[in-house]
């Protein structure tokens, strides 16, 4: 893998390519989500594109600048306390060749930057695939929820732990 070729880029709202990129990721992916098994429409997907912008960092992943995937981090507010959860995909032709790894190592120097202390991950008991990466990128498995047949991962930042170069 010729990693000089991958960057992370922040995707922008107006931009239909990073739309319907993350939308065709999502559906390639479809067997890993905990939220649905369909494949969602691009009418669906243009609804929550709208909206999406207002609590979420939304990352395109790309490799010789075209789109191989997607990072988002959600933001989540309670009464006490502001929690993120990150989504990760790859399209398949490129998943298990680090380009996730590497992706994601950006995105974590970004989220710190912008101060992000904690990130949860949220994998469903049979996304081995899932759950190998977050464990493989630090990740701590906190609970195992099997009503929802979820398991969470959780990865804990303190401000004075890393260097930014």
């Amino acid at each position: 893998m010729d990693y000089d070729k991958i960057s992370l880029i922040l995707a922008e709202k107006e931009n239909e390519d990073h739309k319907k990129g993350i939308l065709n990721v999502f559906n390639e992916n479809i067997q890993y989500s905990h939220l649905t098994k369909e494949p969602v429409s691009y009418e669906d997907h243009s609804k929550w594109w709208e909206n999406a912008f207002e609590d979420e960092y939304i990352y395109i992943i790309l490799y010789e600048k075209n789109i191989t995937g997607y990072i988002r981090l959600t933001k989540h507010e309670t009464k006490t306390k502001e929690n993120h959860e990150i989504s990760i995909a790859i399209s398949e032709g490129f998943q298990k060749s680090g380009i996730g790894t590497y992706a994601y190592n950006l995105f974590e120097i970004e989220m710190k930057k912008k101060g992000i202390q904690e990130i949860i991950a949220n994998t469903e008991i049979d996304n081995i695939l899932g759950q190998k990466f977050f464990k493989k990128n630090k990740f701590k498995k906190t609970l195992t929820r099997y009503e929802k047949i979820i398991q969470s991962y959780v990865l804990l930042w303190s401000k004075g732990d890393f260097n930014l170069k």
